[in-house]
């Protein structure tokens, strides 16, 4: 397939093989935050490999040091050229450059993204996809996140992905009861984590997104209230959202809503048991 506007990249060193797992990210930098569980899997896995999507053009990214003065075109090809290393890395099959602008991604009304992301799904037949939690602090990621059920929604049952993961990203899950909560053991190869941030050098120059994450992920793997995965010493977390497509008639807000409708009555029966 063509892409509108962007391109697709295949990684020199990438894996070949069917796509399992697929993350559709805003940025480069934010697959390799979110989508680790699936980035691990592909890179370990002896047939199946993880694809990324790669939203906007990265046009708007943050810059400081010496990208403080660069133009939006040039940090466009700045962070594009950062994904394509961390996909090398990854040894991901694919990168899906769809260079949108962040205004497309939040107009609602813009069923261009919507139609690629449906046109790529079902190219890649990812089993597994991994986006955003609707739950974030971001408004552009929840904008993809919404973007994506939606596309999914158009596509035949058959067509689309057996999971839909929305995983962590700047606002932790930490709050989410435990038991809408998913846990994935990424213990191994802490090395491969570190590289992969690493490889985003204009981020990192502001902020220290590589010991950040993987402090998250410590943090997560010692508060850990998972029984089955009590021995992880690092650990993602994501909410199933797989019944937004099966349910296609519950509303996206009505859903999001009900994590907090738990907390509350959780910290309500709390209060009724201890005062």
């Amino acid at each position: 397939m063509e892409l509108k506007k962007g391109i697709i990249y295949i990684p020199r060193k990438g894996k070949r093989g069917p796509v399992k797992f697929l993350g559709i990210c805003l940025r480069p930098t934010d697959c390799e935050v979110m989508a680790i569980d699936g980035i691990q899997r592909g890179y370990r896995a002896s047939k199946y490999t993880f694809a990324c999507v790669v939203t906007s053009d990265g046009a708007d990214s943050e810059r400081s040091g010496r990208y403080a003065k660069a133009t939006d075109k040039r940090m466009a090809q700045v962070v594009m050229a950062e994904q394509k290393r961390a996909a090398n890395i990854g040894r991901y099959n694919s990168v899906y450059f769809m260079n949108y602008s962040t205004d497309e991604v939040k107009d609602q009304e813009n069923e261009d993204i919507i139609n690629e992301y449906v046109e790529i799904i079902k190219e890649l037949k990812p089993r597994i996809l991994y986006t955003y939690s609707l739950l974030d602090r971001n408004p552009l990621h929840v904008a993809v996140a919404v973007k994506v059920i939606n596309a999914l929604r158009t596509m035949k049952r058959g067509d689309q992905p057996k999971v839909l993961y929305g995983c962590e990203s700047e606002r932790d899950l930490e709050w989410v009861n435990q038991d809408k909560i998913v846990t994935f053991n990424i213990s191994k190869n802490m090395r491969l984590q570190r590289q992969l941030i690493s490889a985003h050098k204009s981020a990192n120059i502001s902020r220290d997104y590589v010991n950040a994450t993987i402090g998250r992920r410590l943090v997560n793997a010692v508060f850990n209230k998972d029984e089955k995965k009590k021995s992880a010493k690092l650990t993602a977390k994501a909410i199933n959202m797989t019944t937004l497509l099966r349910r296609k008639e519950l509303p996206i807000k009505r859903y999001a809503m009900s994590f907090i409708d738990d907390l509350y009555s959780d910290i309500n029966d709390m209060m009724d048991r201890t005062l």
